[in-house]
């Protein structure tokens, strides 16, 4: 009799349960709301309950499933009806017939002539002769000896006895000498010049006697001159010379064939000798420079002095 209370507090619960249970496993039914009786109230409630038969044995409930989640039902989307669409009238083309064509008119073409005008023949040239002149020909001048080269095989005298080759320009005997790049009174300048000083007394005189002209066999030409260029160093202010040449003939007589003075007038003097007089004869030359009343700064120098022929 013990067990009977709780048999029955069991079976309340498993009926209290079943809705929920049933609401559970059951889909969700909407219920359109029906005007029904007024709810029993509870006393009613608890007297059905009190009047329900004991139950001996409860009956195991099975467990409760999951409900299967149905998809979402996809809204239709509406489809848009087709307005029909009246025919268009198709139009009717009829073509309107062209005009016919006039008839052109030919177009007559004159072409222009072409005018070639002809220049005149040109007058044949006369041909003209050029007569040239015939050339003439001067042969240059051959040296056969240079008194400046040859100045230190000469033998050199003044009014004091013989004298030195390259004597000192302090020497008052008189000097003979070469000088080199010599500046000249007229203001050139000279490569190597021959200066011969007279002694240094009035009317003193220098001379060198080219013997070597003899002594080479030299035989005179009809064309055979002496040429010769001379003057006084630049700054002989005082200077004042005359230049002499003399021909030694083989037979003699000896002869003084030509001479030229200068001072420091800044200019040089020329000498040109013809030697045809004595053509086919040996001979030798001596120079000779000539101091006047003063001898001082007689610097006389023979920047050229050659036989030609």
């Amino acid at each position: 009799m013990k067990r009977f209370p709780t048999l029955l507090s069991l079976a309340a619960v498993v009926l209290l349960s079943l809705p929920l249970i049933a609401c559970r496993l059951l889909p969700t039914v909407v219920v359109t709301a029906t005007p029904t009786a007024p709810p029993a109230t509870p006393q009613a409630m608890v007297t059905e309950a009190t009047a329900l038969p004991p139950t001996k044995t409860s009956t195991p409930v099975p467990p409760a499933e999951t409900p299967t989640q149905v998809p979402p039902t996809e809204t239709p989307t509406p489809v848009p009806t087709e307005t029909p669409v009246p025919p268009t009238p198709t139009a009717t083309f009829t073509p309107t017939p062209l005009p016919p064509s006039p008839t052109p008119t030919p177009h007559i073409i004159i072409p222009t002539p072409i005018i070639t005008i002809i220049p005149p023949p040109s007058p044949t040239p006369t041909p003209r002769i050029i007569v040239l002149p015939t050339p003439i020909i001067i042969p240059m001048p051959v040296t056969v000896f240079d008194f400046v080269s040859k100045a230190n095989n000469a033998y050199w005298t003044s009014g004091a006895g013989n004298l030195p080759w390259l004597g000192s320009d302090t020497d008052n005997r008189g000097f003979a000498r070469w000088v080199n790049n010599a500046i000249l009174e007229d203001g050139s300048t000279a490569t190597r010049v021959l200066e011969t000083h007279p002694q240094w007394v009035a009317n003193g005189f220098i001379q060198g006697a080219f013997t070597e002209v003899y002594s080479s066999g030299y035989v005179v030409q009809s064309s055979d001159r002496f040429v010769a260029r001379v003057g006084l160093l630049q700054g002989a202010n005082a200077g004042s010379v005359v230049f002499r040449v003399m021909i030694r003939p083989e037979g003699g007589p000896n002869v003084w064939i030509g001479s030229v003075s200068d001072t420091y007038d800044g200019s040089l003097k020329t000498m040109d000798i013809p030697l045809s007089p004595w053509a086919g004869k040996r001979a030798d030359f001596i120079l000779e420079v000539d101091a006047g009343p003063s001898s001082g700064q007689d610097w006389a120098v023979w920047v050229d002095a050659r036989i030609v022929h």
